[in-house]
């Protein structure tokens, strides 16, 4: 399991195998879009 933390906040949990998976997640848009649509308490994280 890999922890995506912004701005030094746990955001999201990887349950992947291996460094070169979450790395491969981590670079793709789709998801790096959906992170920036989070919000925590009405803000973005």
């Amino acid at each position: 399991m890999f922890t995506v933390e912004i701005g030094g906040r746990p955001a999201a949990v990887l349950n992947l195998p291996t460094v070169a998976d979450a790395e491969e997640l981590l670079g793709d848009q789709e998801f790096r879009d959906d992170l920036t649509a989070l919000q925590s308490e009405g803000r973005p994280l």
